[in-house]
């Protein structure tokens, strides 16, 4: 396989493989062990859930930006 094909593909792999990661853990933590929602006031979970949810999306879209920020230098 050629070696810019190869960095390509690994680029997609891992932005793949972290938005999955992301996904997976917080629809378990949110709807799972039901943090996402109130019942009938907040509560400690639901605040904390809240704020790890806008925490790791801020890292992930930057995760993402770092992965793809890099130029390719594919020669056509």
């Amino acid at each position: 396989m050629e070696p810019e094909l190869r960095k390509m593909l690994n680029r997609i792999v891992y932005t793949l493989s972290t938005l999955i990661v992301w996904l997976l853990s917080n629809i378990t933590f949110g709807i799972k062990f039901q943090f996402a929602f109130f019942k009938n006031h907040f509560s400690l979970g639901n605040i904390l859930f809240y704020i790890w949810l806008v925490v790791s999306t801020v890292l992930m879209l930057f995760l993402i930006k770092k992965i793809w920020s890099k130029p390719l230098n594919i020669n056509l």
